[in-house]
């Protein structure tokens, strides 16, 4: 819910997917399977620049350029 006193209307954060719902990834529609992460790290998510390893870490690919989110 955006707070009509801030001046500014971008979400502090986003939720996606761990593992995407739907064909080809049928990942389960649960709380689990959710993050909670900065419009940035959400675009770096978008785009496989972060990714989960099978142990659950959150890794960097090292050929990562940060990006802002505009």
């Amino acid at each position: 819910m955006r707070n009509p006193d801030r001046h500014t209307s971008q979400a502090l954060c986003r939720s996606r997917p761990i593992k995407a719902l739907g064909v080809p990834h049928n990942g389960p529609d649960v709380l689990e399977n959710l993050l909670c992460l900065c419009p940035n790290d959400h675009a770096r998510f978008d785009r496989a620049a972060i990714y989960i390893d099978p142990d659950h870490v959150i890794r960097q690919r090292s050929a990562d350029v940060r990006t802002s989110f505009d």
